[in-house]
């Protein structure tokens, strides 16, 4: 829960360092990883949709949507509330979306 707080709190930063940038991400990941090994589907879920964010903040949007999608699979697989795929696709803008999001 600390990873995923500190995400968060990266987030909110108005600026960020490269070196918070690379924490951001890795620890986006890391957290994914521990709900994957520890936690339900719907933690698992939250965690891609937090790397969604991440990536959708930083203006990387193949990363974003890549995680914004398996948020979207685990949440019809019986997860919870899917979150990640609209701000993937707001952030990355009209040209990309998510495969399968039905959106144009």
């Amino acid at each position: 829960m600390a990873t995923f707080n500190r995400v968060w709190e990266l987030l909110e930063l108005p600026e960020r360092t490269s070196e918070e940038t690379d924490e951001m991400i890795h620890a986006a990941h890391v957290s994914c990883y521990v709900w994957s090994q520890v936690g339900q589907p719907a933690n698992v879920a939250q965690g891609e949709w937090q790397c969604a964010r991440v990536y959708a903040t930083l203006g990387r949007p193949e990363p974003a949507l890549w995680h914004a999608k398996r948020c979207l699979e685990l949440n019809e697989a019986g997860g919870e509330s899917f979150r990640g795929l609209g701000s993937a696709e707001r952030r990355a803008g009209d040209g990309a979306r998510a495969p399968g999001s039905g959106r144009r």
